[in-house]
């Protein structure tokens, strides 16, 4: 797995000061069709500092989709998701979209 892409922020919390490290991942798995690539979102949180890992969170494999994965990843760091909520969100979105909840009520995929 290797990170293609990440994006770090400051946030304020009520216990302080934090950095937050969002990071886009790829890896090659191999599939019955053949290869192919997926998509994952890692979030680290650090003390202000950065030298203490307070809470970390990863979710390989999200989609195949470069695009999707990219939507996906700026509106979590737009939103200043934190690592402990990163498996809950990635659950809703996959629920909402598999079953195809959005295109009934006539929103389309995009984030």
């Amino acid at each position: 797995m290797r990170t293609i892409l990440t994006r770090e922020q400051e946030v304020m919390t009520l216990g302080g000061r934090v950095q937050l490290i969002y990071e886009l991942l790829m890896s090659h798995f191999p599939r019955e069709e053949g290869e192919g690539d997926f998509f994952g979102i890692r979030i680290q949180q650090y003390e202000k500092d950065g030298t203490f890992r307070v809470d970390r969170s990863e979710a390989p494999g999200l989609t195949e989709n470069y695009e999707e994965a990219i939507r996906l990843f700026l509106l979590f760091v737009r939103e200043t998701v934190m690592p402990v909520h990163l498996y809950e969100l990635v659950d809703d979105w996959q629920s909402a979209f598999c079953s195809g909840v959005w295109e009934l009520i006539g929103v389309s995929r995009r984030i």
